[in-house]
């Protein structure tokens, strides 16, 4: 895997093709598949153009400004939903379907 990957790094940061900005979220709870995914800001220039077609339709948000706040430039309302093991075997989701946090 480092084999391939390492040219589409080269590619992507010392070359500098373009890559949609966006901001990484993790999520999990107990009982629950865990989620790491992007969203992205409806107003990036790259979007139709991501070099490494990571934009989805659904995946795509309006950053909106955020005053009053000195850590934070912009707040995202975007509603994320995580699958239950259960669910997440009976659609056959991709990626772990074990709770590996069970005792």
């Amino acid at each position: 895997m480092e084999a391939c990957s390492y040219p589409l790094y080269r590619e992507l940061y010392l070359q500098k093709l373009p890559v949609a900005s966006l901001t990484r979220r993790q999520l999990s709870a107990p009982g629950y598949k865990p989620l790491v995914t992007q969203i992205f800001d409806s107003r990036d220039e790259y979007l139709t153009n991501d070099s490494v077609f990571a934009v989805k339709d659904s995946l795509i948000v309006e950053f909106l400004p955020l005053e009053g706040n000195d850590k934070a430039e912009f707040q995202v309302p975007y509603d994320f939903k995580l699958a239950t093991f259960e669910d997440a075997k009976k659609y056959s989701a991709i990626g772990s379907t074990e709770d590996s946090t069970a005792e």
